[in-house]
């Protein structure tokens, strides 16, 4: 089974996202070898493909859509271009 030994995998309803704010989607039927993952690389597992983020200032809203993989750090980088 992929991901372990002992054939755990994630859920058919889960999906894999490599790294921190990548965008690439992992298949789940393989494993983290025949997937290129190296030891003590990470992965995020979630049950979203995106998340939706609403950000409000000063009486505007803006929204968008991320991997679950994307870091706060960047979605607030981008909702401060947003907002000048």
């Amino acid at each position: 089974s992929a991901f372990t030994e002992d054939g755990a995998a994630p859920a058919a309803d889960e999906f894999i996202f490599l790294l921190e704010d990548s965008e690439r989607e992992l298949a789940s039927d393989k494993s983290l070898k025949e997937l290129g993952i190296k030891n003590r690389e990470r992965i995020h597992i979630s049950r979203c493909r995106k998340v939706k983020v609403s950000v409000n200032f000063n009486g505007r809203e803006i929204s968008d859509a991320f991997p679950p993989s994307r870091t706060v750090a960047k979605v607030k980088r981008w909702a401060d271009k947003q907002f000048d």
